[in-house]
């Protein structure tokens, strides 16, 4: 069971709600109406760095969605494959880690490396195998390691704009999980859209993966500064998160953004859960 503070139980509910909704209704307007404002490229080093914060900081899933990401440009590196693992094997996804380390055996030229990798693979298989003996449930299903490449393009295709526009309908609908699986398609096809970066944590949201919501936030303002609504996001994310002095940093920067997005309603928000976050 997850477990939330008195004061952030007071004060998540309906600012969070309003954010839902907001996401359903703004992003297919506003957003599209920037789409072609230009959205500066940044490289896989990026998502790397921010999944090794999130590894000091014991964010592990939060690590593992930005090794993810990285993937998405480098889907046959070893050493970035092993983090991967050792992020999914610390959250108890033994089967995914188990995948990434026989995967970085493979890759690897360095032959002391693949045989620590496939030590380490053999090891999570093996707990992999036990806890589904146990019918605890606790082990997640092997996952097809992510391939891609890092599109020049900022635009979304035409596929893919579609996906994005069916995921806002179903986030308005709060049927987060439709929206995650057309939203993980959408940016397979359009790695560098910074609005679907948006909704996709609009939907992780929704499912209380606040830590993954985190990092599409961040990604998505390092795609495009010149939007305010991955601000807001990262403050709702942190709020839940119970990371208070992040949530409040981010709440201040969407305040002072003149950004489109950066509504008066939305910003009416953020005085309120920046101030019940302060409040004792």
């Amino acid at each position: 069971m997850e477990h939330e503070s008195p004061k952030l139980r007071r004060a998540n509910t309906a600012p969070l709600a309003r954010w839902l909704t907001f996401s359903a209704i703004a992003l297919a307007t506003a957003a599209m109406a920037q789409a072609d404002g230009g959205v500066a490229a940044t490289e896989p080093l990026t998502a790397i760095s921010m999944g090794d914060k999130a590894m000091e900081a014991h964010d592990y899933a939060g690590a593992e969605a930005a090794y993810q990401r990285a993937l998405d440009a480098h889907p046959e590196e070893a050493g970035l494959l092993s983090k991967l693992a050792e992020a999914a094997d610390a959250q108890g996804k033994f089967a995914l880690a188990a995948d990434s380390w026989e995967a970085s055996s493979q890759l690897t030229k360095d032959a002391k490396l693949a045989a620590q990798y496939r030590e380490q693979g053999t090891r999570a298989r093996e707990k992999a195998h036990s806890l589904a003996g146990s019918g605890d449930g606790k082990t997640v299903p092997s996952q097809p390691l992510p391939k891609g490449t890092l599109s020049k393009d900022p635009s979304p295709g035409t596929e893919a704009l579609a996906l994005y526009e069916t995921a806002v309908a179903a986030i308005g609908q709060k049927r987060y999980g439709v929206a995650l699986h057309n939203l993980n398609a959408c940016l397979r096809s359009s790695p560098q859209f910074a609005f679907g970066y948006v909704a996709r944590a609009s939907s992780l949201m929704g499912l209380r993966r606040y830590a993954e919501a985190a990092v599409d936030y961040q990604y998505a303002n390092l795609l495009n500064p010149n939007l305010a609504s991955p601000l807001f996001g990262m403050g709702e994310a942190y709020a839940a998160m119970d990371r208070t002095t992040d949530a409040r940093a981010a709440f201040d920067a969407f305040l002072l953004s003149n950004a489109p997005d950066a509504t008066d309603e939305l910003k009416a928000t953020a005085r309120e859960r920046s101030a019940a976050i302060s409040a004792p």
